[in-house]
C-alpha cells in the first residue's frame, strides 16, 4: 500500500511451518527526533511481552535485528530471546576458554577473531548435516552487539555460500537457531493471502482506528482460514493455501444449491454418499 507501512507479530507453528497472526500496528510516519524506527518495533514487542511469552520463548527478526539497540531492547524489556541473522562479514570474536594466567588483571576474555575467508572450524561443533547443508555452531562474542551469543554457521556443500545467524540464548541448538530462523519466513504468506483475498490494501480509510481494525481484520482472517483448513485435512502437513479454501467453500456453495433444488430426501439410503469425499473429489483440499 502506497505510504504505508505495518509492522506485524505473529507465532509460527515450526511443526506445521505455517504461521498466525496476532496483531499488527501501522508504523508511525513521523518519529520524534531521538527515536528510529527500531525503537517503535522495540516498543511494540515490549507492550505484548506477557502475552507473548506465553507462546514462545523466542522472538525471530530478519536481518534488521542485528544492532545493538534491538537486541538489548528485546533482551531487556522481555523475557524472550532473539534470533536474527548477521552479515557474512560480521565482526566476531571467539571465546577464550583456556586457565586463567598467574598474577595480578583481567582474565582473558576473547582468543582473537573469525575470519570468515580462513574459518577455522576446529573451533567449532558440528550440529547438523545433510546432502546440501552442513550446521556449525559456537558461542562467541559479538563487537557490535557487545554481547555473546550463540551462533549458527550454515555451509552450502560445493560453494562458498554461507549464512550465519545467532540467538541471544547461549544454549540453544544450532541447528533449532536455523529452523526458527527459517520458520519466519512463513509470515510472509500472511501478507501475500491477505493481499490477494481479503482485501488488506483495499481499505480507503483514513482514521488510525479505522486503518488498524482494517488491517488486523483482514490478516486474522487469513489465520481462521488456516485453522478451518488445517481441521478438514487429514495431513496436517499439507501445505495452506487460501486458494484451496476457497475453492472448497466456492464447491460447497455450488453443492448446496444443486441438492436444494433436487426435493429429495438425502438421508435415503438410495442417495446416500460422502458429502465430504465429494468435495474434496472436486480439487478444493489436495
Amino acid at each position: 500500500m502506497p505510504g504505508l507501512e505495518i509492522s506485524s507479530l505473529a507465532v509460527v507453528d515450526v511443526g506445521s511451518n505455517t504461521a498466525i497472526h496476532l496483531e499488527c500496528e501501522q508504523t508511525p510516519g513521523n518519529l520524534p527526533d531521538n527515536e528510529s524506527r527500531i525503537d517503535f518495533y522495540v516498543d511494540q514487542v515490549s507492550r505484548r511481552a506477557e502475552e507473548l511469552k506465553e507462546l514462545a520463548d523466542y522472538f525471530v527478526y530478519d536481518g534488521a535485528a542485528a544492532k545493538k539497540k534491538f537486541a538489548d531492547g528485546i533482551v531487556e524489556n522481555t523475557e524472550l530471546h532473539l534470533v536474527s541473522k548477521l552479515r557474512r562479514d560480521a565482526n566476531l570474536r571467539y571465546l577464550y576458554t583456556g586457565p586463567r594466567k598467574p598474577g595480578p588483571g583481567k582474565p582473558k576474555q576473547y582468543d582473537g577473531k573469525i575470519l570468515w575467508k580462513n574459518l577455522e572450524l576446529g573451533r567449532f561443533d558440528i550440529c547438523y548435516e545433510d546432502d546440501e547443508i552442513i550446521i556449525y555452531t559456537a558461542n562467541v562474542n559479538s563487537v557490535s552487539l557487545k554481547r555473546n551469543i550463540r551462533i549458527a554457521y550454515i555451509s552450502k556443500k560445493g560453494t562458498d555460500s554461507y549464512a550465519v545467524l545467532f540467538s541471544t540464548d547461549m544454549n540453544l541448538a544450532g541447528l533449532l537457531i536455523y529452523k526458527y530462523y527459517k520458520a519466519r519466513f512463513q509470515i510472509e504468506f500472511l501478507f501475500r493471502d491477505a493481499k490477494q483475498y481479503t482485501g488488506l490494501t483495499h481499505c480507503q480509510a483514513r482514521s488510525e482506528n479505522k486503518l488498524f481494525f482494517h488491517f488486523n481484520c483482514s490478516l486474522t482472517s487469513v489465520s481462521l482460514a488456516k485453522a478451518d483448513f488445517f481441521d478438514k485435512v487429514e495431513n496436517q502437513g499439507t501445505p495452506f493455501s487460501m486458494r484451496n479454501i476457497t475453492e472448497y467453500y466456492s464447491s460447497k456453495l455450488f453443492l448446496d444449491r444443486i441438492l436444494s433444488k433436487l426435493d429429495i430426501d438425502l438421508t435415503s439410503d438410495k442417495f446416500d454418499f460422502d458429502y465430504e469425499e465429494l468435495l474434496n473429489t472436486a480439487g478444493a483440499l489436495v
